[in-house]
């Protein structure tokens, strides 16, 4: 009998170590599934604000993940900031709906991609040279692969239910372009202008934005201080505010952000049989020395 308390005993203890054992890794792989679905971070709330997830609501809390396919809902009197992996800065105002329809990784040749669907309310976008878009129920907005700073919101003309885009003026940045576009016409609206969605269906010609609404809008700056953390791709280098592309070794680059050749400029080809390395032509050559010495160096 006590023979086989013992096996019993190393039975049990057996199977404490083998669930100790495979536990992390269980673990392991629903963290990873929640760091791959999350597009950012509420990092402040003001007033009541919600996150809608699988049906469940939660209170949107500062240092709160967001996930993909969230929504976030705002109400009276509140002030909801969202951060973006990709450093876009999201800030909701007073009743608004917002859902996070898509996110894709940046790779080596684009850079992560936001989808964001505004069924209600305004949402200002602070972009950080990404590529992102803001759907609404009539219009498309998107920045790509430049800091932008605009404001999207639901409004009523003649009566009727529609949307409108005003890109904001910042002195720290270059001017901003945004397009608003759906099935019926497409528009590039400058810094300082609006559009609206117009009784035809398409957005209008975009017109400088009036000093009232201007300053309605410039009300959504929530509570954060936010500085573009520039991040750029493989092959690129963050220079005077934006990425460029980055020169090699008999490259420079000129005013307009473009590498172009640095000839005569003294270099090195890596091969040790050649001396008076220079540029020419963007690449790095030398004359050839040959060597009785050196076998790698025999003509």
């Amino acid at each position: 009998m006590r023979k086989l308390q013992t096996i019993s005993s190393l039975s049990s203890i057996i199977l404490i170590v083998i669930l100790l054992i495979s536990a992390p890794s269980v673990f392991s792989k629903e963290e990873r599934g929640k760091e791959k679905n999350k597009v950012g971070k509420v990092v402040e709330v003001k007033g009541e604000a919600k996150i809608i997830r699988e049906g469940k609501e939660f209170d949107a809390k500062k240092e709160k993940d967001v996930m993909l396919k969230d929504t976030s809902r705002t109400e009276d009197d509140s002030l909801l900031t969202i951060h973006m992996i990709e450093d876009t800065l999201v800030i909701l105002d007073e009743e608004t709906r917002l859902s996070f329809e898509k996110y894709t990784r940046g790779d080596k040749k684009r850079r992560g991609e936001s989808i964001l669907f505004l069924s209600h309310g305004r949402v200002r976008v602070k972009t950080c040279n990404n590529r992102l878009k803001v759907n609404t129920p009539k219009a498309q907005a998107s920045a790509i692969y430049r800091a932008s700073d605009f404001t999207v919101w639901e409004a009523i003309k003649d009566g009727k239910r529609t949307f409108c885009l005003a890109v904001l003026r910042d002195p720290s940045k270059k001017i901003a372009i945004v397009d608003f576009e759906n099935e019926k016409g497409s528009v590039r609206v400058p810094e300082g202008y609006m559009t609206c969605i117009g009784k035809d269906g398409a957005p209008e010609e975009p017109y400088l934005i009036p000093e009232d609404i201007y300053d309605e809008l410039l009300e959504l700056k929530g509570a954060v201080e936010w500085e573009c953390k520039q991040k750029c791709i493989e092959g690129e280098v963050f220079r005077k505010g934006e990425c460029v592309e980055r020169c090699n070794e008999c490259e420079r680059l000129n005013p307009q952000g473009v590498c172009v050749p640095d000839n005569c400029k003294p270099c090195d080809d890596g091969d040790p049989c050649t001396v008076d390395d220079h540029c020419l032509g963007r690449r790095c050559r030398g004359k050839k020395i040959p060597s009785p010495t050196d076998p790698r160096c025999v003509e």
